[in-house]
């Protein structure tokens, strides 16, 4: 929840997610702008209706029963939306859900709108349809016309900087094809751009395939993404075949964990990107994820045969559990970089008194004399701290605590780390709160750790 700096009017947000596309519904962005609409009465002292609180309470209490998208907008949603007048409401990605959870979604658009002063911004391909269902409403439309000139310049500028890495040919004339034939075909797809010019500069080293290759662009980005999987090696397919299904459902990829990044992108032919602001490993594009899990495309000995959005993330998963069980916690309790010395003695001699006394009879072990401990001081320096400061396994640790709940939500007693998983989720662990959720009043207890899992 935000507020307009220019109204002050309060700003509410909902975005799909097209990486689970399969999961999206109409409830989901109503179930969100519910939870931030109460967040917002809080924050100003006001009162929630109490018809809305029993809803809350019959919906998500410890005797939760799911509400559908009719029940939950009238008792909860747009009651709560009537009482925060002037309030702006943001949707983007629906046309990412199926067409009846569009339909659904728009018709409770629709009576939201009908609330004064209410305002909704949605964001989202033509053909869901908003026109038809809000003849009223303006349309900002962004045509492929529209993006030619920054197109161009998207073009110009990745030509410059691919050319400081080599020079793709002598010919101006050829260039020029180059910019002629990329900013005519690309349909506004600033990703399919891209992705010709990596093509361009890894695959083509003479005039004459450069132009053949330009006569010959794939029509969109499933024949690129297509083309991109065709020329993966079958050495770098043992790359490959991991990298993508773990960039798609990921929420976020070490990259320490995986080789060098430019390698890593080369053996996915340039599929997936390093985002210099975060340093993760992620999908080029979202529409990556769908077309390499997409089943309907897909033709006869596909080498994405494999690829299964539901496994691949079960996969994941499975190796943050399995990280997470081999990891011994108790070194990390110990900080290598300001741990003192270790000092200690030892006995400097071997006792061969001990020894003897153990072997001649006992009558005459007597005579024996004991040995005298000769005690000599030693200190063991600690192992100096990596003088990387990314810990590899640290770094690997916390993106395994972080997700392990999240990738595991196909998990069944077939996996091969069924009993880790128990072990892990049912488990309290107050040291390291390797769970996403709290115990119950921050107790102790096991009990609290299952009524924190259970909300």
């Amino acid at each position: 929840m935000e507020r307009s700096k220019t109204t002050e009017s309060a700003v509410f947000h909902f975005f799909y997610d097209s990486s689970t596309r399969n999961q999206l519904k109409a409830i989901d962005p109503l179930e969100s702008y519910t939870k931030q609409l109460l967040g917002y009465l809080s924050s100003v002292n006001r009162p929630c209706p109490d018809r809305t609180v029993r809803a809350v309470k019959l919906f998500y209490g410890p005797r939760e029963r799911r509400s559908d998208v009719e029940e939950l907008s009238r008792e909860a949603f747009l009651l709560l939306s009537s009482i925060v007048p002037g309030a702006i409401y943001l949707i983007g990605g629906l046309d990412e859900c199926e067409s009846g959870e569009v339909t659904q979604a728009l018709n409770i658009l629709v009576r939201l709108l009908e609330i004064p002063g209410s305002k909704v911004f949605i964001s989202s391909r033509d053909e869901v349809g908003v026109m038809e269902r809000l003849p009223r409403s303006t349309r900002v439309w962004i045509s492929e016309e529209d993006t030619k000139e920054d197109i161009l310049l998207f073009i110009n500028k990745k030509i410059e900087e691919k050319m400081l890495e080599r020079p793709l040919t002598e010919s101006p004339t050829v260039l020029q094809s180059v910019i002629q034939e990329l900013s005519t075909k690309a349909g506004g797809m600033f990703l399919w751009v891209r992705l010709q010019l990596y093509t361009l500069w890894e695959e083509f080293f003479n005039d004459h395939d450069i132009m053949i290759a330009l006569a010959n662009l794939p029509r969109d980005l499933d024949e690129a993404y297509r083309r991109c999987i065709g020329r993966i090696t079958s050495n770098r397919w043992v790359y490959a075949d991991k990298i993508l299904k773990w960039a798609c459902p990921a929420p976020k990829l070490d990259t320490n964990k995986i080789p060098t990044s430019s390698f890593v992108i080369r053996s996915c032919s340039n599929l997936i990107v390093l985002d210099e602001l975060t340093g993760y490993i992620l999908p080029a594009h979202h529409s990556v994820g769908q077309f390499l899990f997409n089943e309907a495309r897909r033709d006869k000995d596909d080498p994405l045969s494999s690829f299964k959005y539901e496994a691949a993330e079960l996969e994941l998963g499975e190796l943050c559990i399995a990280h997470i069980a081999s990891t011994n916690l108790e070194l990390y309790m110990q900080s290598s970089s300001n741990a003192p010395n270790w000092r200690g003695s030892l006995d400097a001699r071997l006792d061969f008194s001990s020894a003897i006394r153990t072997i001649v009879p006992s009558l005459l072990r007597g005579f024996v004399p004991k040995a005298k401990p000769q005690l000599t001081s030693l200190a063991v320096p600690r192992p100096r701290p990596s003088l990387d400061p990314l810990d590899r396994k640290n770094i690997f640790f916390q993106y395994s605590k972080d997700s392990w709940a999240l990738l595991t939500r196909g998990m069944s007693e077939k996996s091969f780390c069924w009993d880790r998983f128990l072990e892990l989720a049912l488990k309290p662990n107050e040291a390291w709160q390797l769970h996403p959720w709290k115990p119950i009043s921050n107790g102790r207890s096991r009990e609290a750790h299952f009524l924190g899992l259970f909300g």
